[in-house]
């Protein structure tokens, strides 16, 4: 059975629950899943279900894996907004 993307939507609906939690539950128990690659290692946003024995019994398609690198860079770099430390300053200062 092929559950897609709209079915995954129908139940979450039917069910009042979130569509994205559904979905990684219902890869947990699935033998294939098809996923943009970011589900598998950005740290914020995983298929961490999938690990140890399930994932040795699941066959994952990564799609566009030639974008990992650029993408890695970006999941794993930090940034500083200068704004965030003003706006800090300025409350500071009129205390």
């Amino acid at each position: 059975m092929i559950i897609r993307r709209d079915v995954i939507e129908q139940y979450a609906r039917k069910h009042c629950v979130c569509p994205f939690e559904l979905s990684l539950d219902a890869a947990y128990g699935a033998d294939a899943v098809i996923c943009d690659y970011n589900y598998l290692f950005d740290p914020r946003v995983s298929l961490k279900r999938l690990t140890g024995e399930h994932k040795r019994n699941t066959a994952l398609l990564v799609d566009e894996a030639h974008n990992l690198i650029d993408r890695a860079r970006e999941m794993y770099s930090a940034g500083l907004d200068k704004r965030n430390f003003l706006d800090i300053f300025s409350v500071r200062s009129k205390a």
